[in-house]
């Protein structure tokens, strides 16, 4: 099966599927490939978070933008994406950790965005009938939330009614190039020709792009969600508190941990000067455990 694309997507979570919607509405050939199913990944399982709040300065402009595609996205797919802006509040626990938002929060605010610091008792009436442990909490009200696996679904139907290919349970196995130039991939179905390539393989893309020569480091987590039954409303505000939490519309509840495991493995031997800056600054919601899973995983540098 050899196949021609203007463009090739690797992956078919949030990223490769909005790309590939994207493109076709720009006019461009695509065919995604994606080793599973659409949205079989993190981008089923995820927070659901659609935040601001909290970026690196350098994001913060992007993710203003996104947040007005958002705003208007249920009405462009002609579909049901949960999508609730209620805001975003994480508190914290005492004067230093608020000096640090309040620093954070000058730099948004010189952005345009609305995010404020709050008192215990006001974030308590963001989330009424929660007694929150806190010194305060910063809040941005312009944040929102939305369901992941209604998001990437939409997203690759629209795709594909604009044309796009869903190649799934079609890994890919090299990102080919021809005198310098990208030329296309090789997957388990065969070459597509394509001379430009986006790598949205999430938690796979360093790997991926080391067939081209190029690094990417990544040290891979593992977090924990949860889903309640239905419960009364209590606030669709997204919280990041002790634990983090957000209420959907149908008054079930996503409860994920703060905290989250990394599987010491030889990668992340090989990438830690990249990554212990973040690890000190993190360090209390990162455990680190010994490698139990495969030997590709242990040994995912080499191969």
């Amino acid at each position: 099966m050899d196949q021609t694309a203007d463009v090739v997507v690797i992956g078919a979570g949030i990223a490769g599927t909005a790309t590939a919607y994207y493109l076709a509405k720009g006019g461009a050939s695509v065919i995604v490939c994606e080793k599973g199913e659409v949205a079989g990944e993190q981008s089923s399982r995820n927070w659901g978070f659609v935040r601001q709040q909290g970026r690196d300065p350098a994001e913060i402009p992007l993710m203003m933008e996104a947040n007005k595609i958002w705003r208007g996205l249920e009405r462009e797919l002609n579909a049901d994406l949960e999508w609730l802006a209620a805001g975003n509040m994480v508190t914290f626990a005492n004067a230093e950790e608020g000096a640090g938002w309040e620093s954070w929060r000058q730099t948004a605010l010189a952005f345009g965005l609305d995010a404020r610091i709050l008192t215990q008792a006001e974030a308590e009436a963001v989330v009424p009938g929660n007694a929150f442990d806190c010194h305060g909490a910063i809040f941005t009200e312009s944040d929102g939330q939305a369901e992941p696996r209604k998001v990437t679904a939409a997203l690759a139907r629209a795709a594909t009614g604009r044309g796009v290919e869903f190649l799934t349970n079609c890994a890919v196995f090299e990102i080919e190039t021809t005198a310098g130039a990208v030329s296309g991939v090789v997957t388990e179905q065969g070459v597509i020709r394509a001379p430009v390539v986006v790598c949205a393989a999430g938690a796979w893309s360093g790997r991926m792009l080391r067939t081209l020569g190029l690094k990417l480091p990544q040290m891979w987590i593992k977090g924990s969600v949860a889903r309640t039954t239905p419960g009364p409303i209590v606030s669709h505000t997204a919280t990041w508190t002790g634990v983090a939490f957000r209420q959907r519309r149908d008054g079930t509840f996503n409860i994920a941990q703060r905290s989250a495991d990394h599987d010491l493995t030889f990668e992340s031997l090989l990438n830690l000067r990249h990554f212990l800056g973040s690890f000190a600054s993190n360090r209390r919601d990162i455990k680190l455990r010994l490698w139990n899973g495969t030997a590709p995983e242990l040994f995912g540098a080499l191969l």
